[in-house]
């Protein structure tokens, strides 16, 4: 090996390293977090068809001859809904679109021209508004990634590690799947619809603009202790959530005991929550809980989680095996590479490259300096 093969070697090596650390440290600090919204409007468009111009040419032997391939094109009914942000999206089908207008209060049909090009079918659309009623709302949920440091961080929060078949013999909640385009936010009992509703309203209308979710997780006949194995599973929740874990006692029921957590620089409308349910003990009063949130939701105080950028994440043990072996098998490979090769110092130095190099580098500085007073 020649003198500039050992830079190489070392250059390649730590720099590998390097980022392959910066790799896992990015990956480890993502998370997802669900962000309310609803549907504004769905929308019925009519089967309609239209007449599709076309030229084709076709060769036999040496002679070309054009002819006319036209032909009509079916477009199909569709079954769409448009979000609170203005973009439309498609259902599954006619059971989802049917769903969704039962949710929506049945509105009145809004006739729409279409003043389409067509063929003999002219296909129009039928659109249906939503009134704005929190009993009305087809509320909506989509997933959004963000750094969140304190996930590979060993700093002061020190949360219990709990996995997912220990969370499930204590009987803890994970998030929800999105269903549909939504997502469960009452956990753990049966309420009526019009609660539900009255969530989802919350989440999806003054969640967006306050950067705000709320979950509501009922434990059964569980001690106030298990509220805080929760706040450990789901490391305190999500940047963008209040949850409100109550303790439930079937027989009598009533609501036992409140614990609610978030990241908010505040804690004020947690403590509040709490009180509130320590006055208010009924199952029914989750209800007059969803009213009492919309009026005191300028307690919110939304965390940025840019303050936690001083965190440093550790690799984890699976992590740095990994990292070392990689880290091996380059420096063998790289060691083979240059052992093996012919070059010389001497080449190096003669080579036409490192000329360019050396010149282009020069004529750098002479264009720094004459800029630069010195």
């Amino acid at each position: 090996m020649v003198w500039w093969e050992y830079l190489l070697f070392i250059g390649i090596s730590l720099s590998f390293t390097f980022l392959f650390k910066c790799a896992i440290d990015f990956g480890s600090c993502r998370d997802d977090r669900y962000v309310g919204g609803y549907i504004t409007k769905i929308t019925h468009y009519d089967e309609w068809d239209e007449w599709i111009h076309r030229t084709c040419t076709r060769k036999v032997g040496k002679h070309v001859s054009h002819y006319d391939c036209s032909y009509r094109e079916v477009h199909p009914e569709q079954w769409m809904y448009t979000d609170n942000h203005g973009i439309e999206h498609y259902f599954l089908g006619k059971s989802q679109f049917d769903k969704a207008m039962k949710e929506l209060g049945n509105p009145k049909m809004v006739f729409r021209d279409m003043n389409r090009n067509y063929y003999h079918k002219d296909g129009d659309a039928q659109d249906y508004y939503y009134d704005k009623k929190a009993n009305h709302i087809r509320s909506l949920t989509s997933r959004e990634t963000y750094t969140n440091k304190v996930l590979s961080s060993n700093s002061i929060f020190n949360f219990e590690e709990i996995d997912e078949d220990e969370a499930k013999k204590l009987g803890l909640f994970n998030y929800p799947k999105i269903e549909e385009d939504d997502q469960k936010t009452i956990l753990g009992k049966y309420f009526a619809p019009s609660t539900v509703k009255k969530f989802n309203y919350i989440n999806s209308v003054y969640g967006p603009p306050r950067q705000f979710r709320v979950y509501i997780l009922v434990f059964n006949g569980k001690p106030y202790d298990i509220s805080e194995k929760q706040r450990s599973y789901w490391k305190r929740g999500n940047d963008n959530e209040l949850v409100v874990c109550l303790g439930y006692d079937e027989k009598k029921n009533s609501i036992t005991w409140c614990n609610a957590f978030s990241w908010s620089d505040s804690p004020s409308l947690e403590v509040a929550t709490e009180r509130f349910f320590r006055e208010h003990n009924r199952i029914i009063d989750v209800d007059q809980y969803g009213d009492w949130l919309i009026k005191n939701l300028n307690l919110w105080r939304k965390k940025d989680f840019k303050d936690f950028d001083y965190l440093s994440g550790e690799l984890p043990t699976g992590g740095l095996i990994f990292l070392l072996v990689l880290t091996i098998l380059l420096d063998v490979g790289l060691s083979i590479l240059f052992v093996k090769n012919d070059y010389t110092n001497e080449e190096l130095l003669k080579s036409k490259s490192l000329r360019n190099l050396v010149n282009k580098t020069k004529t750098l500085l002479l264009k720094i300096k004459s800029k630069c007073k010195f």
